[in-house]
């Protein structure tokens, strides 16, 4: 439904209040939003140094060895949690970037967190002031350094093996580079990985009793699908309940079957998880065979330490607060469909449809099938959504936010999600490999880390509020690509009053010097300048031409 101007002005002023600090307020564990001051301004470039400074010092009592960190005492305490997450932010690497877009110069705002953390300066100064200059190999103890770095790597290892509830007879493998490196030594290990030239081969030299049964959850990352699907092991997909969740009654079926097959061997591989796995004896040598990671190690323990130093019961309830809050202002707007169970328990990540509108669209209609909470993908009643990658560049153009648009490699969840049948999808496979792969269909995603600052996570939400009225209207703006499925800036594009929008772009840059002023006043003017444009452009754009060989039927968004 398209709101009008006073409404907008409404929400800026309510925004401006927010960021202001009469927003998010821990009450009662967090689960709760009060309107009180708040101490989060110094959270900002503003930040008292001093106070940094001080904790800072505090850290660097740490820096000499790593036996320090299994001391139940090492946690401070006598910090309070907003006083620990002010410290992490002061941390963050680049939290004051800056980068130029089509509309000008925007400060970055990280809501990718879900692919990839962040650096702190924390970490980095430590390894670079205490591990790099006394860096070696650590296959001998009879230089200084050699027996240094032998000391950092087994107390790192120890570090992280403890944070994971890891024990005597526990062991930790690092495998390099994360989940996906981890699951495949795994296949490794149970002996199952095969080069693919090789694989039929050998399948037909093993009965089914001798195939090692892997089980994977119904909303798994690529890598733990296809890989598992490429080795020699029957790979088992358990399904989903009616509630979006895992389907535990599918499960201890399947199990059930499988144990009465000669006891075949079993494993389960799923988003999350833990089992217990016995370890023989010096595996971790044994595994860690060569120059280990040294560095990488060392790193990952740093980063563990933080974890613990904030504490996993306030990383929680920091991120429910969030994505509680998110819930609630999102829900309730017509133009936005949150994917996934929206009731459940969840993390601190929204993957969400914006949908488009027309001069034709009828609201009645349109509020009907929100509340059903139907996916209206193919437009039986309402129109298509926006590309989701299109909606992650007006985020990055417009505010400086870094968004996610896609599938976010978890194409058979996808499926489901967005209702995609067999004949549906035979269909996309099909125009894909005429080489349009702008077709694939996907959501756009953001997340809210346990640190992300009050003002930023208000900044986030307004701004999938303002592309709910007026994302459509930058649709002339851009170029789509079907080969790639990328959007392009058109630098020479006309309003629709007649001026050239890179002259529109250079009267706002003059008159909002994006080099100073406050958080605040840099998020205000983003909205002023992106509402600006939004009115100087048409309210419904004209739909773009769609190659021949695409079925325009077949077409899941709006073009």
């Amino acid at each position: 439904m398209e709101h009008d101007h006073h409404h907008w002005r409404n929400d800026l002023i309510s925004i401006t209040q927010k960021l202001r600090g009469h927003g998010l307020t821990e009450v009662n564990g967090g689960n709760k939003y009060s309107s009180s001051s708040s101490s989060s301004s110094s959270s900002s470039s503003s930040s008292s140094s001093s106070s940094v400074d001080v904790e800072f010092n505090e850290y660097n009592l740490f820096r000499k060895s790593f036996d320090v960190l299994e001391k139940d005492d090492v946690i401070l305490t006598n910090s309070s949690t907003e006083k620990r997450l002010r410290w992490v932010r002061s941390q963050i690497i680049g939290s004051d970037a800056q980068f130029d877009t089509p509309f000008g110069k925007r400060r970055l705002t990280y809501a990718d967190n879900t692919a990839s953390g962040r650096s702190l300066h924390y970490i980095e100064n430590y390894i670079t002031t205490n591990i790099l200059p006394f860096y070696g190999n650590s296959h001998t103890s009879d230089s200084y350094v050699g027996h240094m770095t032998t000391k950092m790597v087994h107390e790192a290892s120890s570090y992280v093996k403890k944070c994971l509830g890891g024990g005597e007879n526990d062991a930790i493998i690092f495998c390099g580079s994360g989940s996906t490196a981890a699951i495949k030594r795994l296949q490794e290990v149970m002996g199952i990985s095969i080069p693919s030239i090789l694989r039929e081969r050998m399948l037909k030299c093993l009965s089914d009793e001798e195939r090692w049964v892997v089980l994977i959850g119904p909303y798994e990352h690529h890598s733990n699908i296809l890989s598992w699907r490429h080795s020699l092991a029957q790979v088992v997909e358990i399904g989903l309940d009616s509630h979006g969740l895992i389907d535990m009654d599918d499960l201890r079926l399947k199990l059930e079957f499988f144990k009465t097959q000669n006891h075949r061997p079993i494993l389960g591989s799923f988003s999350a998880c833990s089992n217990d796995t016995i370890y023989i004896e010096n595996i971790e040598e044994r595994e860690d065979a060569g120059t280990p990671q040294i560095i990488q190690k060392i790193r990952a323990a740093l980063a563990f330490w933080v974890k613990e130093y904030i504490g996993h019961k306030a990383i929680e309830r920091q991120e429910q607060v969030y994505i509680t809050r998110a819930l609630e202002r999102l829900l309730p707007n017509s133009q936005v469909f949150i994917l996934g169970n929206t009731t459940a328990k969840r993390q601190a990540i929204l993957s969400f449809f914006i949908y488009s509108s027309s001069s034709s669209s009828s609201s009645s209609v349109h509020d009907e099938e929100k509340n059903k909470g139907g996916l209206d993908l193919w437009k039986t009643s309402r129109d298509k959504p926006l590309h989701g990658a299109f909606v992650a560049k007006l985020m990055n153009d417009l505010f400086g936010i870094q968004a996610r648009g896609g599938c976010a490699c978890a194409g058979p969840y996808g499926h489901r999600l967005l209702d995609v049948d067999e004949p549906h999808s035979l269909a996309f496979k099909s125009v894909i490999e005429k080489g349009y792969n702008g077709i694939k269909p996907g959501w756009t995603r953001v997340s809210f880390p346990y640190y992300m600052s009050k003002e930023e996570f208000e900044f986030i939400i307004a701004a999938i509020e303002f592309i709910a009225i007026y994302g459509q209207r930058f649709l002339p703006l851009y170029h789509f690509c079907w080969k790639t499925g990328s959007w392009i800036f058109k630098k020479d594009c006309v309003t629709f009053g007649g001026s050239s929008i890179a002259s529109v772009i250079e009267a706002l840059t003059v008159k909002h010097d994006e080099n100073h002023g406050s958080l605040l006043s840099k998020y205000l003017k983003y909205f002023e300048s992106a509402k600006r444009i939004a009115s100087l452009l048409p309210k419904f754009p004209p739909k773009r031409r769609i190659p021949d060989e695409i079925d325009i039927d077949l077409v899941p968004f709006r073009i």
